[in-house]
């Protein structure tokens, strides 16, 4: 019988997933501006540590850093 996985361990590897997608995502159109990581996260009102840890998919974006950064996406 396969392990069931609990709602807790799946919301989980969503939430890993996601967060190294958008992070992956941030990072490429970061580069793709020329902007440093100090400059994106003075805009986005953020330390450059915290911008690192979404490009590295260690911490999930709040909707205003998103919100930000389509903003960006759109220049």
């Amino acid at each position: 019988k396969p392990k069931q996985e609990k709602p807790a361990e799946i919301q989980a590897v969503l939430s890993e997933n996601y967060a190294a997608q958008m992070g992956a995502r941030l990072l490429e159109e970061r580069n793709r501006l020329g902007l440093s990581q100090e400059v994106l996260s003075t805009l986005c009102g953020v330390s450059r540590e915290m911008l690192g840890k979404y490009e590295r998919g260690q911490s999930v974006m709040s909707s205003e850093i998103l919100r930000i950064s389509a903003i960006l996406w759109e220049m």
